[in-house]
């Protein structure tokens, strides 16, 4: 039987639906092999990677972006003692954002005017084009996304991009005056924690206080992790550590869903489903900041965190019919969707794949924990739902046909994603035998999540004949 339809079964007992038709929309047969495609970025040679990966600097062959060999700078911490930073504050992002890793990610150049319909609008322009774009559902749902003007660009609704300044400017110096490139990805962990459409999370800083006891998170004593080369070690620690940081940053997200679901009047025992997610979220942030230290040997944990206003007015504030209420219904149903139902939903699925080639028992034990919470999370995100559409009265039909056209769009872009997929990792092996899967595999996830879960259950949760109340079962 297919993981997605185990996982399935267990969302739909713990929301209340029927599982005679989870039987119905899927059977355990596998799903079809996707071949994949050649990308054209990312083909920087290895040696790159694996000195990203050791905590090395890059040592760029040449400073211009013309020659053979050229590695932009991204950080001012990557370039070598004794360079110059020759692209000042207007470093091009070409090296990973830390919270890019593992996610879909490309390149797009278009007009300006074009690039500012999804401009960030706090953040000064540079060469006359947005400094960062980040997708807007209310602007994407108006355009004709197959017109050429939008190859490459990603519609996603946790999409973020930065201007490429070099790419820009030798582009407008060959003869095209007219046009702004970025570099996008979309953002695919867990619950994130999101300020307007931008995802936030807390610097890393030395310190020990978020990391669990060493001896839960050991390495086998038969297995020690000095077996293993520094490069893979600083990469799992890596890894871990990012992890640790969305982890960290859900339970703020769960804190301010608290707030926002009080000023609806939401059920008590709604509220404390949540609360108790926040406490889970303590627990992961924790075991993850635990394996980062392990692997790394590096005492690391997370800064201060941004404090974020609810993004709802409430119902205190205007008669139940105003249209405000009405804004307010959609966007939390919007919100619970794509940071509850979706990222939940698709964390879940990675990690329980994960398991399936992990070697390491404390690894297994995180990520047992991390596929048991977070599945559950998923159910409480989909009976939020469930009660939004129940409690909205006559906004209901509004609230359904936003998360219907957000649902469609979403899954659309999860496609499209897997017909272009980058090769293996070449640690991909490695990886997997300590509980991590490379890009390729999670993007087959979170296709497979949007085909076998997500559309299944919003299709099933709209229709109200649908809604049977079932047995608690994700226990």
């Amino acid at each position: 039987m297919r993981d997605t339809e185990v996982l399935r079964r267990r969302l739909w007992a713990q929301i209340g639906l029927p599982l005679a038709t989870a039987a119905l929309l899927s059977g355990c047969d596998s799903s079809p092999e996707v071949k994949p495609v050649k990308v054209e970025r990312d083909q920087v040679d290895d040696s790159k990677a694996e000195a990203k990966a050791d905590g090395q600097k890059v040592a760029r062959k040449t400073t211009s972006s013309a020659a053979p060999g050229y590695v932009p700078p991204g950080r001012i911490e990557d370039i070598p003692d004794g360079e110059f930073d020759y692209f000042g504050p207007a470093r091009d992002p070409f090296t990973d954002h830390e919270e890019e890793d593992g996610c879909p990610a490309g390149d797009w150049c278009g007009k300006p005017e074009d690039a500012r319909k999804f401009a960030v609008q706090h953040i000064p322009d540079k060469l006359g084009c947005p400094s960062k774009i980040i997708a807007q559902p209310q602007v994407t749902n108006t355009l004709k996304k197959s017109e050429k003007r939008w190859d490459g660009l990603s519609f996603h609704p946790m999409m973020q991009g930065r201007l490429m300044t070099s790419v820009t400017e030798e582009k407008r110096a060959a003869g095209n005056k007219d046009i702004c490139c970025y570099h996008w990805f979309e953002y695919c962990s867990g619950r994130p924690l999101l300020d307007g459409d931008d995802m936030v999370v807390a610097e890393l800083r030395e310190g020990s206080g978020w990391s669990c006891d060493p001896a839960e998170v050991a390495a086998p004593a038969d297995r020690p992790d000095s077996q293993l080369d520094p490069a893979t070690r600083a990469r799992l620690g890596q890894l871990w550590a990012e992890d640790g940081l969305m982890e960290h940053a859900a339970i703020a997200a769960f804190e301010r869903a608290t707030l926002e679901l009080m000023a609806m009047a939401a059920p008590p025992n709604l509220l404390g489903e949540v609360q108790a997610a926040a406490a889970d979220e303590v627990e992961h942030a924790t075991r993850c900041f635990g394996l980062a230290a392990r692997f790394s040997g590096l005492a690391r944990e997370p800064g201060p965190l941004t404090s974020l206003e609810p993004r709802v007015r409430g119902l205190a504030s205007a008669s139940p019919e105003a249209p405000e209420v009405a804004e307010d219904w959609v966007r939390l149903a919007l919100d619970t969707f794509v940071e509850g139902c979706v990222g939940e939903t698709i964390a879940t699925l990675i990690a329980r794949r994960a398991q399936r080639r992990c070697e390491d028992p404390a690894t297994l034990t995180v990520l047992a924990g991390i596929v048991d919470d977070e599945g559950r999370h998923a159910g409480l995100a989909w009976q939020t739902i469930a009660w939004i559409a129940e409690a909205s009265g006559p906004h209901r039909e509004l609230v359904l046909a936003a998360l219907e056209r957000q649902a469609e769009a979403m899954a659309a872009e999860a496609e499209r994603a897997c017909e272009q997929l980058p090769p293996p990792d070449p640690q991909a092996e490695i990886l997997a035998r300590y509980g991590r899967c490379d890009r390729r595999v999670e993007l087959l996830a979170r296709r497979d999540a949007w085909t076998d879960l997500i559309l299944p259950t919003f299709r099933a949760l709209a229709d109200a004949d649908a809604r049977e109340r079932g047995p608690e079962a994700w226990t």
